[in-house]
């Protein structure tokens, strides 16, 4: 899968807000969305092809205990998003 950037950060949104996360951005989106942040994962897609375990060897961390997946629209025309999240 196409992975925009992998980052540390503090979750701002939801139930985990003010945790230290790790942040998985894919790349690629097919939406055009005007309010995105992100163009340079959309409009014209960047980034290194990881695999599922490549992605998940970069997150795991003793430091942080969350990981967020960002992006993920590109999901959707995957021919197995599960296949994809899972393998």
């Amino acid at each position: 899968m196409l992975i925009s950037e992998i980052f540390h950060s503090i979750q701002g949104e939801g139930e985990l807000t003010g945790i230290p996360s790790v942040f998985v951005r894919t790349s690629g989106c097919n939406l055009r969305c005007s309010w995105c942040d992100t163009p340079y994962a959309s409009w014209n897609p960047e980034g290194n092809e990881m695999t599922v375990e490549a992605v998940v060897e970069r997150v795991a961390s003793p430091d942080t205990s969350t990981s967020s997946m960002l992006g993920l629209q590109k999901l959707e025309t995957s021919p197995s998003p599960k296949q994809t999240l899972t393998a």
